[in-house]
């Protein structure tokens, strides 16, 4: 039984890659264990078995073939991530091989079909100094996934010997991070975008290892570009950053574009779907419908979600001058977007069938203060740290 209290201690991980990797296994192994007997029932993974091979066997197979697939790309593009996935096997008596299936399960869902739900969460804000009462940068987010990984969210300290120090909140089994900042105010969140085209997932890295290495090299916002646009990139996202400048943008991209989106106000926000024009024709079609084989999404549009919330955040945002970081927490608990007045899959605050506001976490870029909740904040408390590297 994993004790979901100590979800909002922070877990310090210093040294070489393999060290942070090996103190990662070690003190989250219960969660680590947990999170893979979850993961065998991942629905995402179980429509991709074969009839006749059992689950148990299935998963087993999977995992060596995943290993087999992405190590080595790893171990080439970035290999101190490589070694920190070797300290958390070592640490944890986890296999890497299933480690590596989870890693690599970011790209393996890439290809866009109508039959699997897609991975459609995450409502991502930036702020300009003047768009905050506080008269500082700011980031908010709803960092919304499957039910399953919410009990097997961490937050991590990483204090690694030759890079920057970063403050992140991922799953316990990861090497990297979909949401974190680092020493210099450095701040990054992704959301995923289902495009349908130029995407390839072969020799490339996933999301949460591209901001892991942003987080550990970039000194600006510019940087965290500049590093995207070196890396392979095998997924399609919509990658919020900001610094203490307040220098803010969305970098859009897929594995063969990236194109950084300028604010035109002082916030700029991003769900699941590309706003700019050059994108667009890559993306999932607005009028696709999930098949009869999607569960409970069966017949819905795919794309509704991220339109309505996206619409929703630009609503809100609007109709404050400048915000508080109550106001923050208010705008990420907000349930206007329902149906039949039921809080649903299309609200900022997520309680879909599949997906959920797994946590909601608000950064002040200046101060290093940093709100966080886990599970919806409509029912959760934001428990407030500050940040001392």
């Amino acid at each position: 039984m994993i004790d979901l209290s100590d979800q909002h201690k922070v877990y310090h991980f210093s040294g070489s890659h393999y060290e942070m990797g090996y103190q990662q296994g070690k003190t989250f192994s219960s969660s680590l264990h947990a999170a893979f007997d979850d993961f065998k029932e991942y629905p995402d993974i179980s429509k991709m078995r074969p009839k006749f091979i059992p689950q148990g066997i299935f998963f087993q197979l999977a995992a060596r073939k995943s290993r087999r697939w992405f190590q080595p790309t790893l171990e080439k593009l970035a290999p101190r991530q490589a070694e920190r996935i070797r300290g958390i096997s070592d640490g944890s008596g986890i296999s890497q091989n299933l480690i590596y299936l989870l890693c690599s399960t970011e790209l393996l869902l890439t290809k866009k079909n109508y039959d699997i739900p897609i991975i459609d969460g995450c409502t991502s804000i930036s702020y300009a100094k003047t768009k905050t009462t506080r008269d500082h940068p700011m980031v908010s987010r709803n960092f919304d996934y499957r039910y399953m990984v919410v009990p097997h969210l961490r937050i991590r300290q990483n204090d690694p010997q030759k890079e920057y120090k970063s403050f992140d909140i991922t799953a316990s089994p990861l090497p990297g991070t979909f949401n974190g900042i680092n020493e210099n105010g450095v701040c990054i969140g992704t959301d995923e975008v289902s495009a349908i085209k130029e995407v390839d997932p072969n020799n490339a890295l996933p999301a949460s290892i591209l901001i892991q290495e942003a987080l550990e090299h970039a000194s600006s916002s510019e940087e965290v570009f500049e590093i995207f646009q070196q890396f392979p990139r095998g997924s399609s996202n919509s990658v919020m950053v900001n610094d203490p400048t307040g220098d803010m943008f969305v970098i859009e991209y897929t594995s063969e574009r990236i194109v950084k989106r300028i604010p035109e106000r002082n916030f700029i926000h991003a769900t699941n779907h590309f706003i700019l024009e050059e994108l667009k024709p890559v993306d999932m079609p607005a009028n696709a419908l999930y098949t009869q084989d999607a569960g409970p999404l069966a017949g819905m549009f795919i794309q509704e979600s991220t339109y309505k919330r996206y619409q929703m955040a630009d609503l809100l945002l609007g109709s404050w001058e400048k915000l508080t970081v109550d106001q923050m927490q208010t705008l990420h608990r907000d349930h206007s977007v329902t149906s039949m007045d039921v809080p649903d899959r299309n609200c900022l605050c997520r309680h879909g069938p599949i997906m959920t506001t797994a946590a909601s976490l608000i950064f002040d870029l200046e101060t290093m203060e940093i709100w966080i909740c886990f599970g919806s904040p409509c029912g959760h408390e934001y428990i407030h740290y500050n940040i001392t590297f």
